[in-house]
């Protein structure tokens, strides 16, 4: 009787901060979002990390299950039993490329940590004078460094923070700045709900003018079905500087070895530079070190983008 008592207050204020995200996304929703598109800087934020949730169309926040969590929701961190590395190599856009190594690793079944590293590098651009005059050539290139923690505080109920320092270069102007994630999780039998809430802080200064973060909420659910060989994800964030947008994918797990991932995202303005819209297909493979996972997302117009990351494992299991 004592575990109801204490457990049930802390499962409803989770399902009930879930639901105050949606509505509070719709409220935002009813207003003109476009108005609001390229009001923010550091837009780097918004690329997410992990070849897996890619493929599942960026629908994470009820999953989170693995070292990206610390991106995608670190309360997520206490679910991983053993210490574990991802590094990702993402082919993005007009040549744009970015690297990703995050860890987690988790001290005891209640209380787990996360690190993360991402550097994304522009290219290399043509400079011109004001007389149109070519000046040579100029690089940028942008670079978070974040640091996550993780308490269970029931069964079903997580919580988790993750603090980050980012800077970015172009030619020879730099700036940088600081910002706060703060995410819960809800995990029951196969169900589960997570609610994260991302880029809290000051904005960035450019010279004498500053921006602000693009946070956003995102609100998502997760279904495991058929003893977790099917998975079910779907997410729903709302952007500081957009409209809706809405992310669901599918995983199916053939002998515990096999993934076949696919996914679909949507944004309803049709202008976030900072996400991908349409269709994501994907594939993973497990082995007892860990797993090899890719993820492919087909654009006609700017060109298709391709991750691939290596999941390493090691260590006992808490």
């Amino acid at each position: 009787m004592g575990n109801r008592i204490s457990i049930r207050p802390l499962a409803v204020f989770a399902i009930t901060a879930l639901m105050c995200g949606i509505v509070s996304a719709n409220a935002h929703a009813q207003t003109n979002s476009s108005s609001h598109v390229g009001t923010t800087s550091a837009n780097f934020l918004k690329m997410g990390v992990g070849a897996r949730a890619s493929a599942l169309g960026g629908a994470f926040v009820a999953i989170a299950d693995d070292a990206t969590a610390g991106y995608w929701n670190a309360a997520g961190l206490v679910q991983i039993p053993t210490t574990e590395i991802t590094f990702m190599h993402n082919d993005w856009y007009l040549d744009i490329k970015s690297e990703y190594l995050g860890a987690a690793f988790p001290v005891s079944r209640t209380l787990a940590f996360g690190l993360g590293i991402s550097y994304l590098d522009y290219g290399s651009f043509d400079g011109y004078d004001s007389k149109d005059q070519p000046t040579g050539s100029y690089s940028a290139n942008a670079m978070v460094v974040s640091s996550s923690g993780s308490i269970r505080l029931t069964d079903q109920v997580s919580f988790g923070v993750t603090g980050k320092f980012f800077s970015e270069e172009l030619d020879q102007s730099s700036a940088n700045g600081y910002a706060v994630d703060v995410g819960a999780l809800y995990v029951t039998g196969a169900f589960s709900l997570g609610l994260n809430v991302t880029n809290l802080g000051a904005g960035l200064r450019h010279d004498t003018e500053e921006f602000p973060l693009p946070s956003s909420v995102t609100a998502g659910l997760a279904l495991n079905l058929y003893d977790g060989r099917l998975r079910i994800a779907s997410d729903l964030s709302k952007p500081q500087d957009n409209a809706f947008a809405i992310h669901q994918g599918v995983e199916y797990c053939y002998e515990n070895t096999v993934f076949l991932r696919t996914g679909y995202s949507h944004d309803f303005s049709g202008t976030d530079l900072g996400g991908s819209t349409g269709m994501a297909l994907g594939l993973g493979v497990r082995h007892s070190f860990g797993s090899i996972d890719y993820s492919y997302l087909p654009d006609e117009q700017i060109g298709d983008v391709h991750r691939i990351s290596l999941r390493l494992q090691f260590g006992k299991t808490r």
